[in-house]
């Protein structure tokens, strides 16, 4: 919960019939920082690991002067340029990786792999109706411990509904496995 994170919403939107697909992708990898620096080399290092010029950057002076926010730096000559103009308005300037899609290439990756699991959910048809995005919408907990048996909190079924038709299936041991590892079974390891 204290790690900058990326999470990524794609929706398509079917107006006229009143249908919405939606998938979700969270990315611990994002180059998300921000830092007041008061020289060159500072901002030089601060640039390079976040990923500069590959990545578009953000200056600001520290002081009230929030009218002075430059974005969307992408070279090095305009990054030098415009920490001098701001250095002549405050001692301290406020480096900032510029998080806005268009600007960020790590950003762009996991909005291709959200775009990626929209058109996989698109593909996978109704097997009654033939309808789109016939998706996981509950979870069932209580996979068998595989030394006692006891109910753990890990999966044991994904339920799937058409949107459209109604129609249900439970697919069980959706990870693969039909028994839980003791570890994690609350009576063999509390």
């Amino acid at each position: 919960p204290m790690d900058a994170c990326d999470e990524e919403l794609l929706l398509l939107i079917d107006s006229e019939n009143g249908y919405e697909w939606y998938v979700f992708r969270r990315s611990i990898n994002t180059n998300f920082a921000s830092l007041e620096v008061e020289s060159e080399g500072q901002l030089v290092a601060f640039a390079r690991a976040a990923g500069f010029p590959w990545h578009g950057l953000m200056l600001r002076p520290c002081c009230n002067h929030n009218n002075h926010l430059i974005k969307g730096i992408l070279s090095w000559t305009h990054l030098k340029y415009y920490y001098r103009r701001l250095k002549s308005i405050s001692e301290k300037i406020r480096v900032e990786t510029d998080m806005r899609a268009l600007y960020n290439p790590t950003r762009m990756r996991l909005i291709g792999h959200a775009a990626h699991d929209l058109v996989s959910l698109l593909l996978r048809p109704c097997p009654v109706c033939r309808f789109p995005g016939f998706a996981v919408t509950e979870v069932k907990y209580g996979l068998p411990c595989g030394w006692c048996g006891t109910a753990t909190r890990s999966v044991l079924s994904h339920i799937c509904t058409c949107r459209c038709c109604g129609f249900t299936r439970e697919k069980f041991f959706p990870h693969g496995k039909q028994k839980e590892d003791p570890m994690y079974c609350s009576s063999c390891n509390p």
